[in-house]
């Protein structure tokens, strides 16, 4: 194989996995969200160099709150969504992260998180 030479590879492209919401004792919170999934193939040049990002899962809130986004991944031009995190039952008004669960009155249930989109 000389330079110049190219070879076609197949790719699974996953992103981070979010959390799940969290409250009190007794009532019900959301799960996060899986990673976006891409697949596919690329070329790949010999001698080129390509940069990798695997994207981390959610931490899990540090009170009651709703779950945290996973991180992107991304490859080839191409990127996978993190993650929603999950729904929390204790939070009012309206949540701001992308693909979340959503929150919901005290003593009511919130669904889990979208996965991410490819």
């Amino acid at each position: 194989m000389g330079a110049g030479s190219t070879h076609l590879a197949s790719y699974l492209l996953i992103a981070g996995g979010a959390s799940g919401g969290s409250a009190d004792t007794n009532t019900g919170t959301g799960g996060g969200g899986a990673g976006g999934l891409l697949t596919g193939t690329a070329t790949l040049n010999l001698g080129d160099t390509y940069t990798f990002t695997v994207g981390a899962g959610g931490a899990s809130p540090a009170s009651v709150a709703i779950g945290n986004n996973g991180s992107n991944s991304s490859a080839f031009g191409l990127s996978a969504t993190g993650g929603g995190g999950g729904g929390t039952s204790l939070s009012f008004g309206s949540v701001t992260a992308p693909n979340s669960g959503g929150t919901a009155a005290a003593g009511a249930y919130c669904g889990g998180g979208g996965g991410g989109a490819s």
